[in-house]
């Protein structure tokens, strides 16, 4: 486990006799580095603090990010990079729909990727950061049309098929991710 200032991230450490350099890989597992076996951890951990941006990039869009966001500060950087994308995503659908929403806020959920209050207020779980973009998409699209129908009725199904028409792929894919997480 190392600290990189903008969250804890844990890796695993292969090292090999004929390795020539310090290699870093983002995997489902997790991160693994590989690195001779000459090599001291504290060359290890500088070079994982000279990278500390495109690990915490590739990290977020990485399904790895789902085992990550037990740290408050990942949490947070994960929070503060998915706010924007979810709003653009927002504003593109709703030239659509042209639905009026209150609020939107990123949380780290238990149990679901999105909900929609009465109020019209929209909240997204940041572990969407590990999926791709049409799942991320879809569930965009689905709480928004949730501010016109607050059920899952055919009406329902159908302002979602109008922007989404994959839906019932989408919503099957999502089905088999794991929202096994800690808040």
């Amino acid at each position: 486990m190392i600290d990189l200032g903008q969250g804890k991230i844990s890796y695993t450490l292969k090292r090999f006799r004929r390795q020539k350099r310090i290699n870093m890989h983002v995997r489902d597992d997790g991160l693994l580095v590989t690195a001779a076996l000459s090599v001291p951890i504290y060359e290890i951990e500088r070079a994982l603090h000279r990278n500390k941006t495109w690990l915490m990039k590739n990290i977020s869009h990485h399904a790895v990010a789902q085992t990550l966001t037990v740290d408050p500060l990942v949490v947070a950087h994960l929070k503060k990079r998915l706010l924007p994308k979810i709003q653009q995503k927002l504003a593109f659908y709703n030239t659509h729909y042209n639905f009026t929403y209150t609020r939107v806020t990123i949380r780290n959920q238990r149990s679901r990727w999105g909900s929609c209050s009465s109020s019209g207020s929209l909240n997204f779980n940041v572990h969407l950061a590990g999926l791709s973009e049409l799942l991320i998409d879809y569930v965009v699209v689905h709480e928004l049309c949730h501010i016109k129908e607050m059920n899952h009725s055919p009406a329902f199904w159908a302002l979602v098929e109008e922007c989404i028409p994959s839906y019932k792929k989408c919503r099957a894919a999502l089905k088999e991710k794991s929202l096994n997480m800690s808040a």
